[in-house]
């Protein structure tokens, strides 16, 4: 350990931290040596030129590589914190670009490593980097996939970037984004609703998203025009929406563009977004049993007449609250071919038989 840390005083001494943050990339790395190679060639800048040499420099790697496997784990948190200390506003941008690429590296190895940079200092520093309308595309974009490999593997720091990021502007940037970025959006979205019992206040961002007149088409053209990767997580944030909240089944299985898109997409051949599809699919169908008997239960309150005190059958019959104008999106997904051998089975069946009958059973009179 004492030849691994002389090496990084060495390049402190002399090329400054530009190269301390370059030296943390090939340490991040605990792939195979000519992994190494392939993607640690920033390293190369404001190196000594003894280490120019090929066979010299394979051997720094190797043995860097060798270091990695056996004492990673010992990299003192002095080092991580002079990593992170160069994210803060007025850095120069291609140091901070390379930080940015280390951080990124070491989050992907595991929830361990993501661990270490999840200070509330580092999360607001790369938020703001994301955000920040004068930082170069590439610089932002890293940021933005630092932060989805945060939150992933580390879930509860997901509330913390969605606060500083906001639910509004990560929406927007679906409908007027990159693909990079809208791909770095929808990841947020999507562990934003898988964690939303992380969140203290998830109602009413998710109120504010049903406001949002720009979400719902967003969604909708992705599934419809964006790549394989595209579309299968824009499916799987309209499947989460719909299970954290029915009002989002009305939302999207009543337009009649999402249906057909979603059919289209049952004959692409990728891998990844069959499995998107499924999951899509499987996860809307799983409501629509609940929902039934909301609608049953709506319909009879409405039919029964004097359930809570003198309130008429005319009175339940128009409450805002009910769920009987839900009931188009059981038809709609019973029309699909994609969700009618989900949605029909014997659970099912019977409910809309019994509804059926409710319907049948004459209005009581005088009440």
């Amino acid at each position: 350990m004492k030849f691994h840390f002389s090496i990084l005083s060495f390049h402190l001494r002399t090329s400054g931290r530009f190269c301390l943050v370059e030296t943390v990339l090939c340490f991040s790395y605990d792939s195979w040596i000519s992994k190494i190679m392939l993607d640690s060639k920033f390293c190369l800048y404001g190196m000594p030129e003894f280490f120019m040499h090929p066979f010299l420099l394979l051997f720094y790697f190797y043995f860097l590589h060798l270091i990695i496997f056996f004492y990673l784990k010992q990299v003192p948190n002095s080092l991580i914190s002079l990593v992170s200390s160069v994210l803060r506003k007025g850095e120069d941008d291609i140091t901070q670009l390379y930080a940015l690429r280390t951080i990124e590296n070491i989050c992907s190895q595991g929830g361990h490593w993501a661990g270490r940079f999840t200070s509330q200092d580092v999360i607001s520093n790369i938020c703001y980097i994301y955000r920040a309308a004068g930082k170069q595309e590439s610089i932002r974009l890293t940021a933005g996939s630092c932060l989805v490999r945060l939150a992933r593997f580390n879930p509860p720091s997901i509330q913390s970037v969605m606060e500083k990021l906001s639910f509004k502007d990560t929406v927007s940037a679906l409908g007027k984004g990159s693909p990079r970025e809208q791909q770095i959006s929808l990841n947020l979205l999507n562990m934003a609703m898988l964690g939303s019992h992380m969140f203290t206040n998830i109602g009413r961002h998710l109120s504010n998203l049903a406001e949002d007149k720009n979400l719902v088409p967003s969604l909708v053209s992705l599934t419809e025009q964006g790549g394989e990767i595209l579309r299968g997580k824009a499916l799987l944030l309209i499947a989460l929406l719909c299970k954290n909240g029915r009002r989002w089944l009305s939302h999207f299985f009543c337009n009649p563009r999402l249906l057909s898109a979603v059919d289209r997409l049952a004959k692409e051949k990728d891998i990844y977004l069959q499995h998107c599809l499924d999951a899509f699919v499987h996860v809307v169908a799983s409501t629509i049993p609940s929902l039934l008997d909301i609608i049953a239960g709506d319909i009879q309150q409405m039919m029964g007449g004097r359930r809570q005190g003198h309130i008429s059958a005319i009175a339940h019959r128009i409450a805002p609250k009910t769920n009987v104008h839900m009931f188009p999106v059981v038809l709609h997904l019973l029309g699909s071919s994609s969700f009618k051998l989900k949605v029909v089975n014997h659970q099912v069946m019977q409910q809309l038989a019994n509804l059926v009958k409710v319907l049948e059973t004459p209005f009581p009179v005088g009440s």
